[in-house]
């Protein structure tokens, strides 16, 4: 009667709380460990714009060094921009870096050559 109809009522209100208790526990564990990861990816996103920096640096330097040997060495400077170009083309953040090497390949195809040739073709100055 209403006395089994009570207690099975107050049973499925203990069942309810203690699955409410597990959830808060379960949902506090969570969000630990979405405050972990999110200092994770905090802390790794920080590290790979560091690596950039330095990566970005060290190309820069290189791309210098092709445009002081093009006057001496064509052909080196040429040969530094094509390797720049290679290997750094997929990479997104040497974007800039690598088109300023392109467009140094494209000047360069029409500039003499220390040997009186423009790269592949005669001289038409």
């Amino acid at each position: 009667g209403l006395a089994g109809a009570l207690a099975g009522a107050q049973r499925r209100i203990r069942e309810l709380e203690g699955l409410v208790a597990t959830q808060a526990i379960e949902g506090a564990h969570l969000r630990d460990r979405l405050e972990d990861s999110e200092s994770e990816v905090a802390r790794l996103t920080a590290e790979l714009d560091e690596r950039v920096a330095r990566q970005r640096a060290e190309l820069e330097k290189q791309i210098q060094r092709a445009l002081k040997t093009q006057s001496t060495d064509l052909r080196r400077a040429e040969t530094m921009f094509r390797a720049i170009v290679e290997l750094y083309a997929e990479e997104p953040w040497a974007a800039d870096i690598v088109t300023r090497a392109e467009k140094q390949l494209a000047a360069d195809a029409g500039r003499e050559s220390p040997k009186g040739t423009a790269a592949g073709s005669p001289s038409e100055e």
